[in-house]
């Protein structure tokens, strides 16, 4: 895992992980109060329930810490990998409501905080099975 050499496709790893991370944050900076004629995401969120925005916590924080999996994965360990992709998604999204609390019309709440956790959490477990299932799989071929 550490010695084989690194492809085009591992430097683009973690540019593609922090350009996620910009895109939760523009997401977080759109304004709470949305006008009439609001257009692109700005309108695209004022058409969306807030109980489903809420819930959209859950999928992107997922893929936060799938990102961050497969970012960790060229250095780290399979355990230390989790345990430090989920953590830097779960502080990240405490980063990210404290930046929601200084938009307008925006607050920081302890429910998104624990929506985001459950995304880390899921996001973790779905790519460590993934890939041990990956591996279990290569392995048998290689047999």
């Amino acid at each position: 895992m550490f010695n084989r050499k690194k492809s085009w496709l591992d430097w683009l790893r973690l540019p593609a992980t922090l350009a996620y991370m910009a895109s939760v944050l523009l997401m977080s900076s759109i304004p709470g109060v949305i006008p009439d004629d609001a257009s692109g995401l700005q309108g695209f969120f004022g058409w969306v329930a807030p109980s489903i925005q809420n819930l959209m916590h859950i999928p992107v924080y997922a893929g936060l810490a799938v990102l961050w999996c497969w970012t960790l994965e060229l250095c780290l360990t399979r355990f230390w990998r989790t345990a430090g992709a989920c953590l830097i998604a779960i502080c990240f999204g405490v980063l990210d409501e404290w930046f929601q609390s200084f938009i307008p019309g925006r607050y920081a709440s302890v429910n998104d905080i624990l929506a985001n956790a459950l995304g880390a959490g899921v996001g973790v477990c779905a790519y460590s099975y993934l890939w041990v299932g990956t591996r279990r799989k290569s392995n048998r071929n290689n047999e």
